[in-house]
């Protein structure tokens, strides 16, 4: 999410990088042990502001938030060995997945 150029990533970045923190701090669990098991955003409140317009008229307009919800879990042992598997792959760069894939392919 580092390098998404979508509008919100970097918050979900946030988020999810906040959960692993509290993962660690209150259950002594390492980031490698945990996989995001859901998130999700929502509605959050929304307060009225006052909005001014020309000839000492004024409007509304609501100031949006909204809410990231994250839930962890503690992997299984089947999935740190996939994991440990496929990690060396999901490390390298694009460049080097072309490189260790057959040529002719392309």
């Amino acid at each position: 999410m580092a390098f998404s150029h979508q509008k919100r990533a970097g918050v979900m970045r946030v988020a999810v990088e906040r959960a692993v923190m509290n993962a660690d701090f209150y259950h002594n669990l390492s980031a490698d042990q945990l996989l995001v098991e859901r998130a999700w955003t929502g509605k959050g409140f929304s307060s009225p502001r006052v909005r001014y317009h020309s000839k000492g008229r004024a409007g509304r307009s609501h100031y949006r938030t909204s809410r990231v919800t994250v839930f962890l879990r503690e992997m299984t042992p089947a999935e740190q060995e996939k994991k440990a598997r496929f990690g060396k792959w999901a490390a390298m760069t694009l460049a080097e997945r072309k490189a260790k894939l057959d040529p002719r392919a392309y």
